[in-house]
């Protein structure tokens, strides 16, 4: 099957569809605010002396939903492969101990 030629240059420059963002961010922190209409997840890096930056993503509810969905199933596909996920507050109680010990 021959391709167009006028096809296939159109979705090279289309830059928005058809190449992705390589950018990460790492997150130790988030907050979560809501509306009527939208979730805003706020991920942050946080040291000792603050926050260093921030990326938020705002959303509608039935994304919100999806996205916790997906997530449930990934935790759970983790868990199974390397144990339970502690939550936040554990681990941080946990390392309290630990340097008490000392």
């Amino acid at each position: 099957m021959e391709r167009n030629n006028d096809e296939l240059e159109f979705n090279r420059s289309d830059e928005y569809m058809y190449e992705e963002n390589h950018e990460m961010f790492y997150a130790n922190s988030l907050d979560v605010q809501t509306s009527i209409t939208d979730f805003m997840i706020n991920f942050k890096q946080s040291t000792p002396n603050g926050f260093l930056n921030n990326q938020k993503i705002i959303m509608n509810p039935s994304l919100a939903k999806q996205l916790k969905n997906v997530l449930e199933q990934a935790l759970y596909q983790h868990g199974l492969m390397h144990g339970e996920v502690k939550d936040i507050d554990t681990l941080q109680n946990e390392m309290s101990n630990f340097y008490d010990e000392d």
